[in-house]
C-alpha cells in the first residue's frame, strides 16, 4: 500500500471542502511554483493544515503519520463543524484518492522499469568493458607484431647492403685481377 503524503493529504482536503484562505504563506523552498501540487500546498499551508520546517521546507514526499492525520481531520471537522460533507464531496474525496493510488502504482511500475534498463545497461556496460580489454589486447599485440616487422626489415636491410657490399667487392676484386693478368 502507498504512503499518505502531504501532497496528497492537501488535495484531498481541497478537493472536497472549501475554507476561507488566511493572508500569505511564507515561501515554500522545497516546492517549485510550477509543481502541478503547489497550490493545494500552499492553501493547506494558509489554511494550517500543515507547517513548515524551520528550514520553510513542506517535505512534500515525507509520509503523513496517523498523529498528522489525526490532527489534520480534528481541524477540518472543528472548522466544518456546522458543514456537513455531502455525499458528491465524498465521492469526489474517494475518486481523488483513487486517482492518487492508480498514480502510485503507475510510479511504482516505472520505478521496476528503471530497475530492469539499469539491470540492462549495467550488463551491457560489462559486455563492452570485456570487448574494449579485447581490443586493446589486440592492439597491444599487433604494435608489438609491427615493431618485430620493423626490426627484421632493418636487419634485413643490413644483410642486403651487407651483401651488396661483398658483391661489390668481388667486382672490384675480379676487375683488378683481371687487369693483372
Amino acid at each position: 500500500m502507498s504512503k499518505l503524503t502531504p501532497i496528497i493529504m492537501a488535495a484531498l482536503i481541497l478537493s472536497g471542502v472549501a475554507h476561507a484562505q488566511l493572508s500569505s504563506v511564507t515561501t515554500v523552498s522545497d516546492v517549485s511554483p510550477k509543481d502541478p501540487s503547489f497550490g493545494a500546498i500552499t492553501q493547506s499551508l494558509r489554511q494550517g493544515y500543515f507547517r513548515l520546517n524551520p528550514s520553510n521546507q513542506f517535505l512534500p514526499d515525507t509520509a503523513v503519520t496517523r498523529k498528522e492525520l489525526a490532527s489534520i481531520l480534528d481541524q477540518l471537522l472543528d472548522t466544518d463543524a456546522n458543514n456537513e460533507l455531502t455525499r458528491v464531496q465524498i465521492q469526489e474525496l474517494l475518486n481523488l484518492a483513487k486517482t492518487f493510488k492508480s498514480h502510485t502504482v503507475s510510479t511504482t511500475q516505472t520505478t521496476s522499469d528503471l530497475a530492469t534498463s539499469h539491470t540492462r545497461l549495467s550488463t551491457e556496460q560489462t559486455v563492452l568493458h570485456t570487448d574494449v580489454s579485447r581490443l586493446t589486447d589486440r592492439v597491444v599485440t599487433l604494435e608489438q607484431q609491427v615493431q618485430a616487422l620493423a626490426s627484421d626489415n632493418v636487419r634485413l636491410q643490413k644483410q642486403s647492403n651487407d651483401h651488396f657490399n661483398w658483391l661489390l667487392l668481388g667486382l672490384i676484386t675480379s676487375a683488378i685481377v683481371g687487369i693483372i693478368h
